[in-house]
């Protein structure tokens, strides 16, 4: 077994120096938001990412620090597709616009914890069941995510 090259007292020095900084950043967060500022969506999980439940996680950060749930769904949406100057195309659902769209059972705004009571997806143009089951509803395809 390879030792530690931290002794236990410097661990727990580090974990609370982390917690420090999560504080820090989410009170910057909450600062910033109240202000006007729009805090944006989005992982730098590369390879590793499980698509979806990572900007779940992220988007609970947000709300835990203090943000509505509706601004952290407007990072995730609306502000994401502004700040690559991409509102013309994508990031709310608009006649004319590209689209997946997820249906929800729940609302979000209430809690945002209900982003994952996925019911359907929308992608391309198919209606599928959940994420997990991409079976197509509408129009009667062969099953298939792609």
């Amino acid at each position: 077994m390879k030792k530690s090259r931290y002794t236990e007292i410097q661990i727990f020095q580090i974990m609370q120096q982390l917690a420090i900084g999560l504080s820090n950043v989410e009170t910057f967060l909450k600062l910033f938001s109240e202000a006007g500022g729009k805090v944006l969506a989005g992982t730098d999980a590369g390879q590793l990412r499980i698509t979806g439940l990572v900007m779940h996680r992220e988007l609970q950060m947000f709300v835990d620090a203090g943000i509505s749930p509706y601004r952290a769904l407007l990072s995730a949406t609306r502000w994401a597709a502004e700040s690559m100057q991409k509102e013309h195309i994508i990031g709310t659902i608009d006649e004319g616009k590209q689209a997946d769209i997820i249906v929800l059972g729940t609302n979000p705004v209430a809690n945002i914890t209900n982003a994952r009571d996925i019911q359907y997806v929308i992608r391309m143009g198919r209606i599928m069941r959940s994420p997990e089951d991409c079976s197509v509803i509408f129009p009667p395809v062969s099953s298939t995510c792609n």
